[in-house]
């Protein structure tokens, strides 16, 4: 998911970077790399800042998204009735997803 709405929402909420990765309880460096879109938040992690800030995901994702993306983003709201276990192999299988994006990326770059 590229182009976060990360540093917007913090700044609304008038909120410092390492106050934020305190209350997600992350390193800040790590959440920096989020806001300079130098890295991007798991799925798990992105629901978490969703969170902590008391937002909704909408509020997070460019207004520019795809209805395809908007589709995937209510589902995503829908895994709240999920158990933990089971949030636990959903996110899994999305890093799973992400992670083969990657690699065909990194292949299509190399031919």
């Amino acid at each position: 998911m590229k182009n976060l709405k990360l540093k917007e929402v913090r700044e609304r909420k008038n909120l410092k970077q390492d106050e934020v990765a305190e209350m997600m309880k992350i390193n800040p460096t790590t959440y920096l790399s989020w806001e300079k879109h130098k890295t991007e938040p798991k799925i798990s992690q992105l629901l978490k800042f969703c969170e902590v800030m008391g937002v909704d995901i909408m509020e997070v994702i460019e207004e520019d998204q795809t209805t395809t993306d908007r589709s995937l983003i209510a589902k995503l709201k829908e895994t709240s009735v999920l158990d933990e276990e089971d949030k636990i192999c959903l996110t899994k299988i999305i890093e799973g997803m992400m992670m083969r994006h990657y690699a065909k990326s990194v292949q299509k770059n190399l031919a």
